[in-house]
């Protein structure tokens, strides 16, 4: 693979992880996703340590240039925003601390990328996802999709500044 991203879907219960690569035929590809559960219900603390020690894992396993990561929304819920912030952090730092560089994305960006529709549907952004990636599956969390829609929209990201790059010389 000649690039590999893992993006990362920040959840209180739930977090969701998909690993990205690019082959030498620039065909995204999806090398593995899956998620990370909460385990740790009665103590925040711990599931933020279980989610910094799965995503280094993950990073010494697969060897990613980058992590791309979807960004908070806050709406409703400031606590809850809060506290997706905080995976955010540990996720970013297990990222920085491996030398990754790290993006973070809002939805809106994601969803643009990935159906070329900012305010898409989940179910939109799933197919996508798979059409993007050549899957036959059926995922069994959003949570999959929209961390492999984050890779995806790095990817993407990525290609478009080394064209710009290219024709800035």
């Amino acid at each position: 693979m000649n690039s590999v991203v893992l993006g990362f879907d920040p959840g209180i219960k739930v977090s969701g992880y998909g690993i990205v690569g690019k082959g030498h035929d620039s065909k995204l590809a999806a090398i593995d996703y899956g998620i990370i559960e909460n385990i740790y219900p009665k103590s925040y603390p711990l599931y933020l340590e279980n989610i910094y020690d799965k995503v280094s894992q993950l990073i010494k396993k697969f060897s990613p240039d980058s992590l791309a990561v979807e960004e908070p929304f806050i709406s409703r819920n400031p606590n809850a925003g809060l506290r997706i912030g905080q995976i955010v952090g540990v996720v970013s730092l297990a990222g920085v601390k491996r030398g990754l560089k790290v993006f973070g994305y809002s939805t809106l960006a994601i969803k643009q990328a990935v159906t070329g529709y900012g305010m898409a549907e989940k179910k939109q952004v799933q197919e996508m996802v798979k059409r993007f990636l050549s899957l036959d599956v059926k995922f069994k969390r959003v949570d999959i999709s929209d961390a492999l829609g984050a890779a995806i929209c790095c990817m993407n990201s990525m290609d478009w500044n080394n064209k710009v790059k290219k024709t800035e010389r």
